[in-house]
């Protein structure tokens, strides 16, 4: 079977998929600079960097977002996602918290190897070795007391990855996030699929369609002074419906210090609750002076949903900035005057030092709250490692999202 002969070699492809990245991100190749990036291969701050990045298209503000087309493939700046994060519980009211991600990378600008595809993006032909994109997929499950995880690395060309906008796709082997009905030109519903060693994850998502457009018109600012920056969207109004099984294979992380589940039985829960789909393209998402970023997104009780960012400066002066959202998915930019988005406690989590406790406050929007991890052990102990997991408000109004966390060491 294909996907069985592919993932055996699995830490073979991961070091393959970490030495393209460190070089694709060294231009010049130079010897030190290598060397350091092989010490630091799963710095995501390093990769979002970047090195020789002018060859790739630039994210500039002025350039208007196009749908459908936009939900698929933009191959020709170097780096992109599709980020789905969603809260859950199942009929007794525990909370469950669930992520699927996959990103592509550029190994070098456009060279005539891909194919355009009319659906936006490019066709994936088969045994195409010489495709210049390599795709990385996370999918996370939370519990409420353990956090699990997978992840798979596949490069372009060899059919094992989809990525088309209408009818909507991204598919990497067997785990997929894509429009049910094939022949409809919405996006709604959409089925997320995901079968690891561990869990497997089988949802409905339904919600509203017209994509929530960050900062001017979807081109998201990154940075202070430096024109760097992403375009990004969202969807944050999501429902979301099924199941998710906890297999009787289900080992909690010791190193970590987690509790393994109570019953080493397979078990299936059926699950509701609300979900957020992020998508970002960008050839520089972060500058070099630049450390890393905290993300957040929100839905609070009142229908509106909330997404703040703090991309963590050097010199201590971090740029914030939001979206508010109203329940009819209208948007309202916020700037550093409008947000205030800082950490109130912090949590030592494999071997770094992270802030797992916010207060956020929109004074004018009459939001105060103060959100905290579910719990600490919800570290993405990928090839690329960060911290991703469900954040609650720890008093009313009552509130519920995600948190991620990058770039601490």
């Amino acid at each position: 079977m294909m996907v069985g002969r592919f993932s055996k070699p699995r830490h073979c492809v991961q070091v393959l998929f970490s030495v393209l990245l460190i070089l694709s991100a060294c231009s010049p190749l130079d010897p030190d600079s290598i060397s350091n990036s092989a010490k630091d291969a799963g710095n995501y701050t390093q990769l979002l960097q970047g090195g020789d990045t002018q060859r790739f298209l630039q994210a500039l503000p002025g350039k208007p977002l196009r749908f459908p087309t936009d939900h698929g493939e933009h191959p020709d700046y170097r780096i992109e996602w599709w980020y789905l994060t969603a809260n859950l519980e199942d009929e007794s009211g525990a909370q469950y918290g669930v992520q699927f991600t996959l990103f592509r990378s550029a190994l070098a600008p456009g060279e005539g190897d891909d194919e355009p595809s009319d659906l936006g993006g490019v066709k994936d032909k088969p045994n195409a070795w010489n495709n210049r994109q390599i795709y990385m997929a996370h999918a996370a499950l939370t519990t409420p007391r353990s956090h699990y995880h997978g992840e798979k690395f596949v490069r372009g060309g060899v059919g094992l990855v989809d990525v088309s906008a209408q009818p909507f796709m991204v598919r990497i082997e067997q785990w997929q996030l894509a429009t049910i009905n094939r022949q409809a030109n919405g996006l709604m519903p959409l089925v997320l699929q995901v079968d690891t060693a561990q869990f497997t994850i089988d949802l409905t998502i339904t919600g509203q369609e017209r994509p929530v457009l960050h900062g001017q018109q979807g081109f998201s600012q990154k940075h202070p002074d430096a024109m760097v920056g992403s375009y990004y969207y969202s969807l944050p109004h999501l429902a979301l419906t099924g199941e998710i099984t906890l297999k009787a294979t289900l080992q909690a992380d010791s190193d970590a210090g987690l509790v393994p589940e109570p019953n080493p039985v397979e078990r299936t829960l059926t699950v509701t609750g609300e979900g957020w789909l992020d998508r970002e393209w960008s050839s520089q998402y972060l500058a070099v002076d630049q450390l890393g970023w905290d993300w957040l997104s929100l839905h609070l009780d009142d229908g509106r949903a909330l997404m703040a960012f703090r991309l963590r400066q050097k010199n201590g002066k971090h740029f914030v900035y939001g979206t508010l959202i109203d329940a009819e998915g209208n948007g309202t930019a916020l700037s550093a005057n409008d947000l205030s988005f800082r950490p109130v406690s912090w949590q030592t989590v494999d071997g770094k030092t992270l802030p797992l406790a916010w207060r956020v406050i929109l004074a004018e929007h009459d939001i105060d709250v103060e959100v905290a991890a579910l719990h600490g052990e919800q570290f993405m102990k990928t090839l690329f490692p960060y911290w991703e997991g469900v954040v609650l408000c720890k008093s009313e109004p009552r509130c519920r999202g995600y948190l991620e966390l990058t770039g601490y060491e």
